[in-house]
């Protein structure tokens, strides 16, 4: 152990614990010391206010936030010294994002990571949407840098049109007619029956309707959105959803862009890869089926990816369509740094962050990188959030006891 090691314990509380309950503070202390560093060198790859690459700073100051700034000087403007990057227009510093991260990485909930670092569930929302969108963002430097190559398999998985948070206007309308009869002040025993046999009728149309959400269509449909998953054998991957219901050449030469010029790919015969592969000059493999399988020609590999990805994304009980490709981008690393620990995980993501410059604000939410396919765009704008239903409630209640009727 170092000098700066031993000084973490008093010798006085050394004798109280045992050697490998030192040991564990010590690591503890190394992993935190790690982290700082991580979070410190920070690379800025372009001026954000007039633009010139890699320029020379020098100290400017210090911003009415406290946070150090930076002086261009090609331009001779001030700029604060994460702009660009993870913290950048954030209330929370880099040690709550880099615990925020590590719980991330570990399938921690939005609610717990937000009791952790001690944010409210909102801002824990938008964090997490802001730093899947840096990892989007680092991911296709990643891929940009080093695409794919010698041996590669391709394959397709879906996902069920998924909008979580908001719910079918129609059966939000249906729901707040039963709460306003249950809450109805009813005065006599006729109002009382009329009030129930309304619920009652109320209750059966929205079984109704949620009986025809729950409806599926037989095979590749509309209502499934199309996930591209190439991967090298023994090496990286990329994962991008694409479209609803299977895929055409333009949705795989989307996907097929990571994949460098004369690699050789395995795939099981859809015809939307060849016209792609030809124009990038890949030799393939056609395997249709687990009987044609051998040593060589398989698609065990990405097959072994799907099954991770899918068990992967069941911890969150359903992701928005329109947010696949953050998440998908997170799984990219989480796919990418498999072998390492949380700690080491971490620390590798947060070197990849600060050579990323980027700028996401909380406007940007649900327009910015999405899944914005035209049919899964259009069906979400025919709902209403669950949090407007909640504020629709509030209103109703106060309506009611000032004696308004339900329209």
């Amino acid at each position: 152990m170092t000098t700066a090691e031993n000084s973490v314990l008093k010798p006085e509380y050394e004798k109280d614990l045992y050697e490998y309950q030192q040991n564990r503070i010590h690591q503890l202390y190394r992993d935190f010391v790690d982290l700082n560093q991580a979070t410190n060198q920070r690379l800025i790859k372009y001026c954000p206010k007039c633009g010139v690459e890699n320029p020379e700073t020098t100290k400017g100051g210090n911003a009415n936030s406290g946070k150090p700034m930076l002086r261009c000087c090609s331009c001779g403007k001030r700029f604060v010294y994460d702009s660009g990057m993870l913290t950048f227009y954030s209330h929370q510093d880099e040690s709550q994002w880099a615990d925020f991260i590590k719980e991330t990485l570990s399938g921690t909930s939005i609610k717990d990571c937000a009791a952790l670092i001690d944010v409210s569930e909102r801002t824990a929302f938008r964090m997490r949407h802001k730093l899947m969108d840096f990892l989007n963002e680092a991911a296709k430097e990643d891929l940009e840098k080093s695409p794919l190559s010698n041996e590669i398999e391709c394959d397709e998985t879906y996902y069920h049109e998924c909008h979580k948070g908001l719910k079918d206007r129609a059966l939000a309308d249906v729901e707040d007619r039963i709460y306003w009869y249950e809450n109805y002040p009813c005065t006599s025993e006729v109002s009382v029956e009329a009030v129930v046999k309304q619920i009652d009728e109320l209750q059966e149309e929205r079984d109704a309707i949620i009986a025809k959400q729950h409806e599926k269509k037989r095979g590749i449909s509309s209502d499934l959105a199309c996930v591209v998953t190439s991967i090298e054998r023994q090496g990286d991957a990329a994962v991008m959803a694409t479209n609803m219901a299977k895929p055409t050449s333009d949705d795989i030469r989307k996907a097929a862009a990571v994949i460098e010029d004369g690699s050789f790919v395995f795939i099981d015969g859809a015809t939307a890869y060849l016209s792609v592969l030809a124009e990038k000059n890949c030799n393939f493999s056609i395997c249709p089926s687990d009987e044609t399988y051998d040593a060589v020609n398989h698609l065990n590999t990405v097959n072994s990816l799907h099954s991770k990805m899918n068990e992967w994304m069941r911890r969150y009980r359903g992701v928005s369509t329109i947010y696949l490709n953050r998440y998908a981008a997170l799984f990219h690393f989480v796919h990418k740094y498999r072998d390492c620990d949380k700690q080491e995980m971490t620390l590798l993501i947060l070197k990849v962050l600060n050579r990323v410059q980027h700028y996401f604000f909380d406007r940007m939410m649900y327009i910015k990188e999405i899944f914005a396919d035209p049919q899964v765009m259009e069906h979400r704008a025919s709902k209403v959030s669950i949090w407007d239903q909640r504020r629709s409630r509030k209103q109703m209640r106060t309506e009611m006891k000032r004696g308004s009727s339900f329209a």
